[in-house]
């Protein structure tokens, strides 16, 4: 869901920046590594400790092994993230899927380390979130349009990774559907509802709703970690005309 807090924690262990890891959603696991492994945590701020002793956030450490990883919850964001170096194997689908109590991971150290890897810098955690028009964004119109902007909206606790639903209707104009076309994470549909939908990483790749808004890629990572039913703020960029 946060890519680049993801992409941060592989390259500080050394992984390749697409490589697997565990998103951490709010509340984490207890893990007990039989090895000795370098690890990193980014992301959301989350309580963790090795054995006893906290754990820091945003750098390697090495973890002895027969040693057990803690969490917490989540005190700021929604999303941690957990990279192991190394090639961590589940035997499982990758995409999407939770871990069961008790289950082993293997780790193949086959990966290259990266040296002097250019880390991005971690994401901010903004409650505003960045919004541009979308190819159906006339089928509305810019009156109708800045109702979802600059006032705070609730983000439905019913929201998941495949969509957010913001808690505002909005008045339609055009309530006809368009042929099915392509979407991408970031496209903000409107049904006849008029009721938003945020389409998120494990979205569907087409739709028959009209397209009005985007977020962009980078956008994206901090809406990542607007927890659902905290409240976030979509604006436009400065003199924008749509």
């Amino acid at each position: 869901m946060d890519k680049i807090s993801a992409k941060r924690a592989n390259l500080l262990v050394g992984n390749p920046p697409d490589s697997p890891l565990i998103e951490i959603t709010l509340i984490g696991p207890e893990i007990v590594f039989k090895d000795n492994v370098n690890i990193a945590v980014c992301g959301a701020k989350i309580s963790a400790k090795v054995n006893d002793l906290d754990l820091p956030m945003d750098q390697k450490i090495e973890i002895a092994g027969e040693s057990t990883l803690s969490f917490g919850h989540c005190t700021k964001g929604c999303r941690s993230y957990l990279a192991v170096s190394g090639n961590l194997i589940s035997g499982h689908h990758w995409i999407s899927r939770r871990f069961e109590n008790g289950e082993t991971l293997k780790l193949e150290r086959t990966l290259p380390t990266l040296k002097n890897p250019n880390i991005p810098e971690a994401v901010s955690f903004s409650s505003k979130i960045l919004v541009i028009p979308g190819p159906e964004y006339d089928w509305i119109g810019q009156h109708e349009f800045e109702q979802l902007l600059n006032s705070p909206i609730r983000i439905s606790p019913q929201s998941n990774r495949m969509a957010y639903l913001p808690e505002i209707t909005l008045n339609v104009n055009n309530k006809n559907e368009i042929i099915s076309s392509g979407v991408i994470p970031g496209t903000i549909q409107l049904p006849p509802s008029g009721k938003p939908i945020i389409l998120m990483r494990d979205c569907q790749t087409i739709g028959g709703y009209p397209r009005i808004g985007v977020i962009p890629e980078v956008e994206m990572n901090r809406l990542a970690q607007i927890r659902p039913g905290d409240k976030t703020t979509f604006y436009k960029r400065n003199n924008a005309e749509w």
